[in-house]
């Protein structure tokens, strides 16, 4: 829901904070738009202006649904990867540079 992140930034620019968030519609805010769900990112930043008295806030709204889409189907790739990975008939491991093992195959972990 958008009214929760737009809350926490306009909190934020009272503070003097600045901040960004993302956030999903139902529905694209475009007219003319394709149907469906699209992710949005808000950015928020409040500046100063010569001979003003309060400061300025600007935002910022992008459409980030392409980009949502993309980190989707990289996830699901990982977990497929992931899937073959647990499922191989040898044992796996890995490991971090001091030696902390960072992932066991299900074939070995049984």
């Amino acid at each position: 829901e958008a009214s929760v992140t737009i809350y926490r930034l306009a909190s934020g620019l009272r503070d003097g904070q600045p901040g960004d968030g993302e956030f999903r519609l139902a529905q694209s805010i475009r007219p003319g738009a394709e149907p469906g769900a699209r992710w949005y990112r808000a950015r928020a930043r409040a500046f100063s202006v010569p001979g003003q008295r309060l400061p300025m806030l600007a935002w910022q709204l992008a459409d980030i649904s392409q980009e949502r889409a993309e980190q989707e189907r990289f996830f699901l790739d990982l977990q497929k990867a992931i899937d073959h990975l647990d499922h191989a008939p040898a044992g796996f491991f890995s490991a971090d540079q001091d030696g902390r093992v960072t992932y066991i195959n299900a074939t070995l972990a049984g």
